[in-house]
């Protein structure tokens, strides 16, 4: 008779299923964070409350692990802001894309157990 241990390959399985559904939600209050601190640390003076309020998380097409998230400073002037330094915006997206991604590394060394 001739068997295989496949419970280390079932329990990284789990693991990986489990990272993976948990994933949209940790994707979102990541933005969520950058979009957070993005309101908290700007420098420019904040006169209407208009780029302030809308620097949000705008969902956008499909569903589950499909849907895609952007995180937007929605009004015309924000790149001038963001070029005169008023703004950190660029590196607040970047450190939020380097930590989702970072996450999507922790799914994939789960499936493979590394």
């Amino acid at each position: 008779m001739f068997s295989v241990d496949v419970s280390k390959a079932i329990a990284h399985a789990q693991r990986a299923a489990k990272l993976h559904r948990e994933f949209p939600k940790l994707l979102v209050t990541r933005i969520r964070r950058a979009r957070d601190e993005e309101r908290r640390t700007h420098i420019y003076r904040n006169r209407t409350g208009n780029l302030q309020r809308h620097t949000q998380v705008i969902p956008s097409g499909g569903s589950g692990p499909d849907r895609a998230y952007w995180l937007v400073m929605g009004e015309d002037y924000a790149s001038y802001v963001e070029r005169r330094g008023f703004s950190d915006f660029k590196r607040i997206v970047k450190d939020a894309a380097d930590d989702i991604e970072d996450e999507q590394i922790k799914i994939a060394r789960a499936v493979t157990g590394t």
